[in-house]
């Protein structure tokens, strides 16, 4: 009797450990399978935030292709309507509000936000929309793919009502910075970005860009700016011939370690003095000290060649960008300020936030649209009619570029 009452003991026992397990594994599973779809759940909610937010990033566009369209009407003589003069007000103003884009009438605002979509069972909706048309800087990336960009140079006066004449002519230099430590390529080996390689000081010829001696990836490239300057009087044609004398000009500017020279000038442009076969120096710092920039440097502008109203562009192209690209930040500078002049209507900021049920995402973005409110037009590359002037040569030798000059190569002058 003894024994039998021990034997079912023990068979009470393993069910009761074996309902345990089962409902602990049971329970685990459950637990996983919930988490997993509320994570599931989370990145929808998220994404659909995020589209939303990025809905009212594009009728902030529309937006602001309208107040193109008024700033060109005005500088062509044409009368400024109520609904520019209000558009003009309205994005210009410093003290802005979360549905201004209702008061521009891109967008209608009920309960706080504007809906996205004409599903209503979607939820989504962005909250706040505000549009920052004046903007210390200009930012950007270049790649492989896409190794250009025309900037205008369009400076407004904080402290004036509206006009830039004055600032236009008074600009003297432009403030390049580029490379950030996101544009470091990874070690393949530890899977961390590569340390930054700046070429050696003594650095005076130009290495291949792939194999032995090589550029080097996570060496910051050239950039390559070109100054392009005409006059900008309303009514004005354009003078090609002015673009020999002067108004055209272009600099390389290299990476060196080392503060940020004080004496690059679109004046030394290479192409139009004997002997100047060098770039100009960029001064650049290992721990991305210039606002998050590995390099900058400050170029001064050459006077228009007439004295007349100026109207600028600056082009910008990358040599040596790796598979990460290169970021940069342009900006516009004036004698005696330390501050940089704003950018009027360039590369305006818009700030939105859209919502998905109860989730919220938050997006800061900057748009760029040209004069006549289109998508940037500006070609990589043009050639005039007027007179030209080119000079080169096509070597497989690196020790054919001397950063210290070559006399033999005499000044291009069309």
């Amino acid at each position: 009797m003894v024994m039998n009452k021990q034997k079912g003991a023990v068979s009470i026992f393993i069910v009761i450990f074996t309902a345990l397990l089962v409902t602990v594994v049971t329970t685990s599973f459950v637990q996983i399978m919930m988490r997993n779809q509320q994570q599931a759940t989370n990145n929808d909610l998220s994404q659909s935030a995020y589209d939303s937010a990025m809905a009212g990033v594009e009728d902030a566009k529309r937006a602001l292709v309208q107040l193109k369209k008024c700033q060109l009407a005005a500088k062509t003589g044409s009368p400024v309507t109520t609904e520019c003069s209000n558009l003009t007000n309205l994005l210009t103003n410093n003290v802005q509000t979360c549905d201004m884009l209702d008061d521009a009438g891109v967008a209608t605002f009920a309960s706080g936000e504007a809906q996205v979509g004409s599903n209503t069972s979607l939820n989504q909706a962005y909250t706040c929309v505000k549009v920052k048309v004046q903007t210390e800087s200009y930012k950007g990336s270049l790649d492989n793919d896409r190794a250009s960009v025309v900037i205008p140079l369009v400076p407004i006066d904080a402290n004036s009502s509206g006009t830039n004449t004055d600032e236009l002519n008074n600009m003297s230099s432009v403030r390049i910075s580029w490379f950030v430590k996101a544009n470091l390529p990874d070690d393949t080996m530890t899977g961390q970005p590569k340390p930054l390689v700046m070429p050696p000081a003594s650095q005076t010829n130009l290495p291949p860009a792939t194999g032995a001696g090589s550029w080097g990836d996570a060496t910051p490239p050239l950039m390559w700016a070109q100054l392009i300057q005409f006059d900008g009087t309303p009514g004005t044609s354009i003078d090609l011939g002015k673009f020999d004398d002067g108004n055209a000009r272009t600099v390389l500017l290299y990476p060196k370690s080392g503060s940020r020279p004080s004496s690059a000038s679109f004046a030394n442009d290479s192409r139009r003095t004997s002997g100047m076969n060098r770039p100009s120096y960029g001064g650049c710092q290992a721990n991305f000290n210039y606002g998050g920039y590995a390099c900058s440097v400050v170029v001064d502008l050459v006077p228009m060649s007439g004295g007349e109203q100026r109207q600028a562009y600056l082009r910008l192209a990358g040599v040596y960008i790796n598979n990460r690209g290169v970021n940069y930040q342009v900006e516009m500078m004036s004698p005696g300020v330390t501050d940089s002049l704003k950018f009027d209507n360039v590369q305006p900021e818009v700030d939105s936030t859209g919502r998905a049920s109860d989730l919220f995402r938050r997006v800061k973005a900057r748009v760029s649209v040209s004069d006549s409110g289109t998508p940037l037009p500006y070609p990589d590359a043009a050639l005039s009619t007027d007179k030209l002037c080119k000079e080169f040569f096509i070597t497989d030798d690196i020790n054919e570029y001397d950063g210290n000059g070559n006399s033999s190569l005499p000044a291009c002058t069309p």
